[in-house]
């Protein structure tokens, strides 16, 4: 039988997200979301999981974690307009 011979596999880039990002990120959804009923805690979840779906490939995470603040800031604006829209009528 031959014997197969493998490659070596290159290292993986090092990992790297940002822990201010983080920290701010925890805190954009700790105090932002408060008021979120349950269907609109799960709508920006499924959001959430989408933006982290599409850059599960990066190793530098920051981008990410900037964009799911960015994320949550939209969705938390959008729901207060729509609510205040509600109120006028």
């Amino acid at each position: 039988m031959p014997m197969i011979v493998r490659t070596p596999t290159p290292p993986l880039p090092e990992f790297h997200v940002s822990e201010f990002l983080v920290s701010q990120l925890r805190n954009v959804f700790k105090t932002r979301t408060s008021a979120l009923n349950v269907e609109q805690l799960e709508q920006l979840r499924a959001t959430s999981l989408g933006t982290v779906w599409r850059h599960r490939k990066e190793w530098n995470r920051d981008d990410l974690v900037q964009t799911l603040i960015r994320d949550v800031n939209d969705f938390v604006d959008e729901v207060n307009e729509d609510a205040e829209e509600d109120d006028d009528e």
